[in-house]
């Protein structure tokens, strides 16, 4: 390593209280109980991993992004339901470390998409007396059904639609939903609930700028605060080798899903974002990984321009 360069993992910082922190690296558990082995800690593992290789400063935005104060502060630990989160690191709540440290930006990387549906609640939580949006990029819709006592997996969007009084539908936009990965039923519940929908071929057609630019600037523009998430199956299929959501051809391209990370990471609206649906187990040679790793990045990238 030549001594100008500044790899990631040696430039994160180690949790102090005191410290006022641009944002903050934590990891949600993800589980396949049905293989018999336990894969809770892997994503973060293998995303923490590609740390070492990258470095702070991105060609393609010209940004050097060593100048944000970011801790990791590792794991997050939740209840069977995922319901209730716990910093062990921090010693606090995910609630009330929201509330305590509102200028941090919480990046969530690892666990299954129904994790959003935990982390989203107690981010509208921490922030009841500010309108909430929700920007989700996914290949699914995620408003099916909900089954009574488990996690709200297929339903994430229709949990925090539930739970949050201060989200509305019509604050909530998807971006790159696949093709035949839908349903009339689901389709109907969305546009009833306001939820605004572009497609991947939309992305394709149109440009990831401009649906950007779209839902930032008119969909989400009457809110205080937005939460993103990437639930990773959103890539075209021969990028998420390494998930365990269903996908298909018709997804979106690394380079559009970096270059919303990075807008996103611009806008000072954006105040938590999540990676999710990462399984190592099913990638080759860490490529999902290393996308998930780099969506992080571009995040940071983005944050580094905010005003």
């Amino acid at each position: 390593m030549r001594m100008s360069e500044i790899r990631v993992s040696s430039w994160l910082k180690p949790w102090d209280p005191a410290v006022s922190y641009d944002a903050a690296l934590l990891s949600a558990t993800f589980s396949n109980a049905d293989r018999g082995i336990d894969e809770s800690h892997a994503p973060a593992d293998v995303i923490r991993g590609c740390f070492s290789d990258y470095t702070t400063y991105s060609s393609d935005y010209e940004v050097d992004f060593s100048g944000l104060m970011v801790t990791d502060l590792g794991m997050m630990v939740s209840s069977p339901r995922g319901t209730d989160l716990r910093i062990p690191n921090a010693g606090i709540e995910l609630g009330s470390f929201l509330k305590l440290y509102p200028h941090t930006v919480p990046i969530v990387v690892g666990g299954d998409h129904s994790i959003t549906a935990a982390t989203g609640k107690s981010f509208c939580d921490a922030r009841r007396n500010s309108q909430i949006g929700l920007i989700y990029f996914d290949a699914h819709r995620d408003v099916g059904p909900m089954a009574e006592d488990s996690p709200p997996v297929g339903a994430t969007v229709r949990a925090l639609l539930q739970d949050c009084r201060n989200l509305r539908g019509s604050s909530i936009v998807e971006i790159g939903l696949h093709g035949f990965m839908d349903s009339p039923r689901d389709r109907d519940w969305a546009e009833e609930n306001g939820i605004r929908t572009y497609t991947a071929r939309a992305v394709r057609h149109q440009g990831m700028a401009s649906i950007l630019a779209n839902a930032l600037g008119h969909d989400l523009d009457s809110v205080d605060a937005i939460y993103a998430s990437v639930d990773i199956d959103v890539l075209a299929q021969g990028y998420a080798i390494g998930t365990g959501g269903r996908t298909s051809p018709d997804g979106i391209e690394p380079n559009d899903l970096l270059d919303a990370a990075y807008s996103l990471g611009q806008n000072r609206k954006v105040a938590m974002l999540d990676v999710a649906e990462y399984d190592p187990f099913r990638d080759v040679r860490d490529l999902t990984g290393r996308v998930c790793c780099s969506i992080v990045l571009a995040f940071l990238a983005g944050m580094r321009g905010r005003g």
